[in-house]
């Protein structure tokens, strides 16, 4: 989701600043020919539009709290990854001692969970991709459980 957001973010950006009023692009040549004229007041209807979408969404602010999620979730999954190597490393390891680590990942999880932004992007295709990818991870896991997730 956070490259999506990007993607918009960055175009906003850069038709916001060739097709300002100010801008040096305004003045090129090619655009005092009769179709550069037109092409002129279309690009920068988009680039007024991009701005002012831009801006009711927040796309700056979805943008950082959706570069934290995902950091958040890579800390997570670095975690998780750590306990259960241990546990392959450890045949004999305290099963209290996994179940707190379980728990702690679980608290994390929750957290990062409840943090994470409401999705414009996160369509219904989109989570059938990601519930794709996931079952595939979890199948590739149990046919080989000492490989670990895929990413």
């Amino acid at each position: 989701m956070l490259n999506r957001w990007l993607v918009l973010d960055h175009v906003s950006r850069i038709l916001i600043a060739l097709f300002a009023s100010g801008s040096a692009v305004a003045g090129w040549s090619l655009w005092s020919s009769e179709t550069g004229k037109v092409w002129w007041v279309a690009l920068a209807a988009i680039a007024a539009v991009a701005s002012i979408v831009a801006g009711t969404l927040g796309v700056q602010d979805r943008v950082k709290r959706f570069a934290e999620t995902k950091t958040a979730f890579t800390r997570l999954r670095i975690r998780v990854d750590a306990v259960l190597a241990e546990m392959r490393i450890h045949h004999d390891f305290d099963i209290a001692q996994a179940q707190e680590a379980y728990h702690k990942v679980q608290e994390v999880y929750a957290e990062a969970f409840q943090s994470y932004p409401h999705d414009l992007f996160f369509t219904k295709h989109a989570q059938d991709c990601v519930q794709r990818a996931l079952n595939q991870s979890v199948h590739s896991v149990q046919r080989n459980p000492h490989a670990g997730p895929t990413a």
